[in-house]
């Protein structure tokens, strides 16, 4: 059992606070959802935003998918 990429897209959104498509490192940081989103990732998320200063939609539902959640 896991999330549904709409579910997984509420998340992202919630977390996108200026609403530009990318969450950056203050808003993952600030973030209610960030030990849920970390969790989903397998802990991938916080060392993603070691090499790169935002996630995308698309890169974030890469790594929920790749750890076995999404679906």
């Amino acid at each position: 059992m896991g999330l549904s990429q709409e579910q997984l897209q509420e998340f992202f959104n919630a977390t996108d606070n200026d609403q530009d498509g990318k969450v950056d490192l203050a808003e993952f940081s600030g973030s209610r959802l960030r030990p849920l989103l970390d969790g989903l990732t397998n802990g991938k998320l916080f060392q993603k935003f070691e090499s790169s200063d935002s996630i995308s939609f698309e890169e974030l539902k890469q790594l929920v998918q790749e750890a076995g959640y999404l679906g």
